[in-house]
């Protein structure tokens, strides 16, 4: 049976709000931060389109990394553990190029992107590409300027949209395989890679990032149970597909939550729904370590708990620890990917009700 554990940390009596909020919320694991960080480049809004999955996430700094741990080259090998990246034009050519090949078309060298992250994906996926420092982002918007990226009459945005700088190759990740232009805009320490100059526009002024809402933190902090000590190679945040609220034993319909891929010895794949109640958040537990073992053909050690949150909410939450000890594919996660796409994952699927 997994083990099944309930944590609401209580603040003793007398302590006020804020110290409880400290005791409910513990200190993101340094392994979290760079998700965490991500969270707070992407606008709250995104929530509100009702895509089942309204943001990507991927840490380039682990996946090289793994990639030193494995004794190999940052290549297509091992980048394809990171399987959300090929939704990303930013990637894409990380696939089937060598990293330097990219490294020449994108202005930057590999080494100094730490994370991307993908939203919005109407038209496409527009993409935040986080850097080191304030200097380094504002150091490659610069350098796109000098190799021909133009203004494009709205304040900060600059384009590739001209024939002479569509390149049309995979290695491209301003223009990509088809030649699609590029929209930039520079604030902080990231910059933001969209499909028109009108969602640049709408980013670069301040706005509330997905991390302020109360969904995804008691999420977050449900997280840092199940991902524990683990390095987090990529994450997709999901929302219930009503299309697929059709199973008799499902779980009970969340309100949002992560989907994480995973490693330390093993790979592992973490899952954190937000749920309004605690009830409702055990019986979630239950149901997807159950669905999982009737559905998931690989054999793996399971893990769940249920975290509450200073917000009146609960995170139903899931640790699969596959077998393998290959770092360049996480079995678990990649049948999660196959799934979600098609009939949709059966472990998150919900109930009729």
């Amino acid at each position: 049976m997994p083990l099944l554990k309930v944590r609401a940390r209580q603040a003793p009596p007398g302590l006020g709000l804020a110290m409880a909020a400290l005791l409910v919320f513990p200190a993101l694991a340094q392994n979290l931060d760079p998700l965490y960080e991500a969270l707070g480049k992407v606008p709250r809004t995104v929530l509100a389109d009702a895509a089942p999955e309204p943001l990507l996430f991927v840490d380039l700094v682990v996946l090289r990394h793994l990639a030193e741990r494995e004794g190999m080259d940052t290549e297509p090998d091992i980048v394809r553990r990171a399987g959300l990246g090929g939704r990303m034009m930013a990637m894409e050519g990380l696939f089937t190029r060598s990293q330097a090949a990219w490294s020449d078309t994108a202005g930057t060298d590999f080494s100094a992107v730490r994370y991307f992250v993908g939203f919005d994906p109407v038209p496409r996926l527009s993409v935040v590409w986080g850097l080191e420092s304030k200097d380094a982002a504002s150091g490659l918007w610069q350098t796109l300027v000098e190799r021909g990226f133009l203004a494009t009459g709205m304040r900060g945005v600059v384009s590739n949209d001209d024939p002479g700088l569509i390149q049309h190759q995979a290695a491209d990740p301003w223009s990509g395989s088809q030649g699609k232009a590029s929209f930039v805009g520079v604030k902080g320490n990231v910059l933001l890679q969209a499909a028109t100059p009108a969602q640049v526009s709408a980013w670069i002024p301040d706005f509330a990032g997905m991390d302020e809402d109360a969904v995804v933190r008691a999420a977050t902090n449900g997280l840092e149970s199940a991902v524990g000590d683990h390095l987090v190679v990529q994450a997709v945040f999901v929302s219930p597909n009503p299309l697929l609220a059709n199973a008799d034993d499902g779980i009970p319909r969340y309100l949002g939550g992560f989907v994480v891929d995973a490693q330390a010895d093993n790979p592992v794949i973490a899952v954190a729904l937000t749920y309004e109640d605690c009830d409702r958040a055990e019986t979630a537990v239950e149901v997807m370590a159950r669905r999982w073992r009737d559905t998931m053909p690989i054999e793996s050690e399971i893990v769940t708990e249920v975290v509450a949150s200073s917000d009146d909410m609960c995170a139903a939450t899931m640790r699969v620890t596959s077998e393998s000890a290959d770092a360049t594919v996480n079995p678990a996660f990649d049948a999660f990917l196959r799934r979600q796409m098609t009939t949709g994952f059966p472990v998150l699927q919900t109930r009729k009700d």
